[in-house]
């Protein structure tokens, strides 16, 4: 997808939201604003090489770690890394960079939010992409707490919880969480 296309990666049209803590549960809703895409890069299509300041880096590095937007059960190794590394190298993750999920970052003016996958953080840092500018000035605009409140913010209230050890859904505001897992989205 190309930058600041409009999201089209999950075609059924819900979000799915895993808890670190909660590891056997997603919430689902319908997002209430649009997702414009950043950083769906591929190996061959050239990219601009640069340097992003360093407080974006970081806090780029946090959201990938907090945040944990669609995963999926497989993993998606970084394009642009050497092809020659072999299977058994592939499956020491701390060797390959790879990735499984998105992240979300509010737009400024709040009407949308910006859709990345996972591994932006690494395109950033070991391969000098350059996300847009707007995209940019939207992390360095983050604050602590902010996607926290970003996040529960944009689940809407028929947002359902789906248990995946019974493939049940029940009503998000009805469900019980461990008391962490607010810090853990």
């Amino acid at each position: 997808m190309p930058d600041l296309a409009p999201y089209c990666y999950r075609t059924d049209g819900r979000e799915l939201l895993q808890f670190q803590h909660h590891p056997h549960g997603y919430l689902t809703w319908a997002p209430p604003h649009p997702l414009v895409a950043v950083g769906w890069l591929d190996a061959d299509v050239p990219q601009h090489a640069d340097a992003v300041p360093e407080d974006v880096v970081e806090k780029l590095r946090l959201l990938v770690l907090t945040q944990r937007i669609n995963g999926t059960c497989g993993l998606h190794f970084c394009g642009f890394c050497p092809p020659d590394v072999d299977e058994v190298a592939r499956e020491d993750l701390g060797r390959v960079p790879s990735g499984s999920a998105e992240i979300r970052v509010a737009s400024p003016c709040g009407s949308f939010a910006y859709a990345a996958p996972s591994l932006i953080g690494h395109y950033v840092e070991d391969h000098g992409y350059v996300p847009p500018a707007e995209f940019v000035d939207a992390v360095r605009a983050l604050q602590p707490g902010d996607m926290d409140r970003f996040l529960r913010a944009r689940i809407p209230d028929d947002a359902e919880y789906l248990d995946v050890d019974t493939m049940e859904t029940v009503p998000f505001a009805l469900c019980t969480l461990p008391p962490d897992a607010s810090a853990s989205w």
